[in-house]
């Protein structure tokens, strides 16, 4: 099995658990709810429904990319892995159809994929959501290739390299406000 297919697994599971963890419970759920920019497009009726589906579907590939992780060490969960990693695929390309949707109609609304706070949507969610639907693919294509067997050692560096770049990406607004240029106001120095 891969390392690369390992570390990619991590890093998914660790960004769709963080992201859906964060909309649990009444007032967090609340708040996604009237966040959420790219549910905007939906009819009023329809958003709650559809915010549980996300948050539904986020905590399902949560669990199914865990145990599909053991297919580094079984080939018999490697179907698990194929439909964890396919599965995020689709629902990132699907959450970034959304985001660009919303901003090609001039919307700045913003949406709380990682929490309490409510960065509003721009390029760099495209990005970010583009990066890890590369990251799915990776561990797509690479799932069922290479030598099932696995050294302990470069496990353990897949994995903990998976944390760090699932890490990252859950604090990826964080780390684009930390990098970008602040804007000057015309008050004065």
């Amino acid at each position: 099995m891969s390392y690369l297919f390992l570390a990619c697994s991590v890093a998914l599971s660790l960004v769709f658990g963080a992201s859906s963890a964060s909309k649990v419970g009444r007032s967090a759920f609340r708040g996604f709810t009237a966040s959420a920019g790219p549910l905007k497009m939906l009819p009023q009726s329809f958003r709650p429904l559809a915010s549980r589906a996300v948050v539904v579907a986020e905590i399902a590939l949560t669990a199914v990319l865990l145990i599909g992780t053991g297919a580094a060490a079984t080939s018999a969960l490697v179907p698990v892995a194929v439909v964890g990693l396919a599965g995020a695929a689709v629902l990132l390309l699907a959450f970034t159809i959304a985001i660009v949707a919303t901003l090609r109609r001039g919307g700045q609304q913003a949406c709380r994929c990682f929490g309490a706070r409510a960065i509003p949507l721009g390029p760099a969610h495209v990005v970010r959501n583009a990066l890890l639907l590369a990251v799915a693919l990776a561990g797509l294509v690479t799932v069922s290739g290479a030598d099932p067997s696995v050294e302990p050692g470069g496990a353990a560096l897949a994995g903990v390299a998976g944390l760090v770049a699932g890490l990252l990406v859950t604090r990826f607004d964080d780390l684009t406000d930390l990098f970008s240029t602040p804007e000057i106001s015309a008050g004065g120095r």
